[in-house]
């Protein structure tokens, strides 16, 4: 007999393969009707998926993925985030490692045991004080653009500069030199090798 998979539950739920792995592990950020919810959990029965998670649960190793409240609201407007969520899931499932998302909101009540974190997004200084003192944990790993603790945790980033200057290097050679920058701001404590509009401002003085 075949092992039933999330796709499995997915195509025959109707629903996208994350929604049902988000709907299975009781994802507090998940937003469905209670109809969709109890589909995909009697589709999940119906094929008996219930003994593959029973097997997951002799997991060895257990993280918690520590995220701002908005990031997996709207796969549109967020998709650089869930395509980082679905990666993270399943390699998660292939080294039959168990995780957690974690909002930022819901830190308060986190109180499980894990072996590491990954905190992803652009939080200021004192929200990673924050986080590291809810996840108690010192193997931690960063994927944001600025890291106040690289001797506490490892950083996975993308050169800022490189970015800004590339998309205005095409902007000029097209010839335009009225360009206007539309961005977030930044954090009173974001150093300034971290800023879109420090990097975007020194072009401009150049060109």
């Amino acid at each position: 007999m075949c092992v039933a998979t999330l796709l499995d539950i997915a195509e025959k739920a109707g629903v996208a393969k994350s929604t049902v792995s988000r709907a299975l592990r009781e994802d507090p950020t998940l937003s469905i009707t209670e109809e969709t919810k109890e589909k995909i959990f009697s589709v999940a029965e119906e094929l008996q998926y219930k003994m593959k998670q029973e097997k997951k649960l002799k997991r060895c190793r257990n993280i918690a993925i520590v995220h701002k409240d908005t990031h997996f609201m709207n796969q549109i407007d967020n998709a650089f985030y869930f395509s980082i969520r679905s990666a993270v899931e399943e390699t998660c499932y292939q080294k039959n490692i168990g995780f957690t998302f974690v909002p930022y909101s819901f830190l308060d009540s986190f109180d499980r045991q894990i072996d590491g974190a990954l905190v992803v997004g652009n939080f200021e200084r004192k929200e990673v004080d924050t986080i590291c003192a809810a996840v108690r944990t010192g193997c931690m790993v960063f994927v944001g653009k600025v890291n106040y603790y690289p001797d506490r945790m490892d950083w996975i980033s993308y050169s800022i500069k490189d970015c800004v200057y590339k998309a205005m290097g095409h902007l000029a050679a097209m010839g335009l030199k009225d360009i206007a920058y539309l961005g977030g701001y930044d954090s009173e404590d974001t150093p300034e090798e971290f800023s879109k509009f420090s990097y975007f401002k020194k072009f401009m003085a150049e060109q």
